[in-house]
């Protein structure tokens, strides 16, 4: 019990930044109608920390509480468009949508915080690369009171001790509807990655591999997501 749970802390280089790697991935952007559509949406890749971190909640709340909703895409009050990704909490699954993705959304249980996947995860996204993190604390309201505000602080300073630059913190019990991350998502301004510059992804709502290129019977449906 408690906040537990070790810091966001470890190797695997600096928070925000640049790196290598190659691949695709998994669901994709389809443009609410009365959105702008010449602007890409913006990609949130919402990244449990813990077994715990309550991320389909997140991405659900993201969703219900925007202006325009389509699927996983949905626009701001400002217009700014953003898809959704909920990837397995796998490394590979989650270092796939982060290549095309914007900005990571650290989910963070607060009873317990990053678990040993969790710290890989990080490690791992740090090293390939991301432009832009934001951590949502979940789960506060179930600690004791006097341990709420201890454990925003904690997490709040350990986020931003990984990610100095581009980290910006939110605790769910504080912003149940989301504005203020909606808000932020309105702002964020992610950094570019030089990678991207040489190698480009393509994020897809649904695929499918056939091998040899055969008929309608050699192909299998590929899942949506990470």
């Amino acid at each position: 019990g408690g906040i537990g749970g070790g810091g966001i802390g470890g190797g695997g280089g600096s928070g925000v930044g640049e790196g290598e790697g190659g691949g695709g991935n998994g669901e994709a952007a389809v443009a609410p109608a009365d959105a702008d559509a010449a602007v890409p949406p913006r990609v949130l890749v919402i990244v449990a920390a813990g077994e715990d971190a309550q991320a389909e909640a997140i991405g659900e709340q993201l969703l219900s509480h925007a202006a325009v909703a389509d699927g996983a895409t949905a626009a701001t009050a400002a217009r700014q468009r953003f898809t959704v990704l909920r990837p397995s909490r796998r490394v590979d699954s989650v270092l796939d949508a982060m290549k095309a993705g914007d900005v990571m959304v650290l989910a963070i249980p607060a009873d317990g915080g990053l678990d040993a996947c969790g710290e890989e995860i990080v490690d791992a996204v740090c090293m390939q690369g991301v432009g832009a993190v934001v951590g949502v604390l979940t789960g506060a309201e179930q600690l004791p009171p006097k341990q709420q505000a201890a454990a925003r602080r904690e997490w709040a300073a350990s986020l931003h001790a990984r990610f100095p630059e581009q980290a910006k913190f939110f605790s769910l019990d504080q912003d149940q509807a989301c504005a203020a991350l909606l808000r932020h998502v309105d702002g964020i301004s992610p950094r570019k990655l030089a990678w991207r510059e040489q190698r480009s992804y393509l994020l897809a709502h649904r695929h499918s591999y056939r091998p040899g290129g055969g008929g309608a019977d050699g192909g299998a449906d590929g899942a949506e997501g990470g």
